[in-house]
């Protein structure tokens, strides 16, 4: 995102509307970055390059209300970067 970070872009949409339900697409794998973002209320991380379906299953699940987080993020949470949650 050119103008501003995509942290800083989603503190600004939360400030904004509290009903949107957001599904970010990152190729960030730095794990301070990725649990700033899912406490910025994401309720959805998909990583870039997984496949589509990963991206139409996240869609699914966070329009049903559920929190959806592909496996490559949740080992970052739950293996790697238990430290910065």
């Amino acid at each position: 995102m050119p103008a501003e970070n995509g942290l800083a872009t989603l503190q600004r949409l939360r400030a904004a509307t509290s009903f949107t339900r957001t599904i970010i697409v990152t190729a960030e794998t730095n794990p301070q970055k990725l649990a700033e973002a899912a406490r910025s209320v994401v309720f959805g991380i998909v990583a870039e390059g997984s496949a589509s379906e990963a991206l139409f299953h996240a869609i699914r699940r966070v329009n049903e209300g559920d929190l959806w987080f592909d496996a490559e993020t949740l080992d970052w949470f739950f293996f790697r970067s238990t430290q910065y949650i």
